[in-house]
């Protein structure tokens, strides 16, 4: 998915951000079609990815320092945040045209955005499923 995301976009810095968004979208299709877990939470995810790529090297210098625990609170309060959830699996009736429309926006840029326009749908399906639980 990230070479067809830069299949129709060029790299550049904004288009990497958007990049993780995108990749939020179209793995919570695959993703939940294995595992069925569901927070509103995790639409965080793709703003907590970007977040990390500063974490991360700032994490090793401060372990480097000896202060590596600084955030520790912080990383189990976020943690601690998807302890309710719901059971949102998604079906072959809705993977498999997924996995077509992704194969064929290899080829068209329409199903490009057809893939993308199914999987806001099916994340739409499952923020409607929490909210009316």
């Amino acid at each position: 998915y990230i070479f067809l995301f830069f299949k129709y976009f060029k790299a550049t810095w904004k288009n990497s951000i958007i990049l993780s968004f995108y990749m939020f979208l179209v793995m919570f299709v695959l993703g939940h079609f294995w595992f069925g877990n569901f927070n509103l939470y995790q639409l965080f995810s793709p703003i907590v990815n970007i977040l990390f790529a500063f974490f991360y090297p700032l994490s090793i210098i401060l372990h480097i320092f000896g202060v590596g625990g600084l955030f520790d609170n912080l990383l189990e309060n976020y943690l601690d945040l998807g302890k309710e959830f719901i059971i949102y699996r998604i079906g072959w009736e809705i993977f498999l045209p997924f996995l077509i429309v992704s194969f064929l926006a290899w080829r068209e840029k329409r199903a490009f955005w057809g893939m993308n326009i199914f999987a806001s749908l099916v994340l739409g399906g499952a923020i409607w499923k929490f909210l009316t639980v």
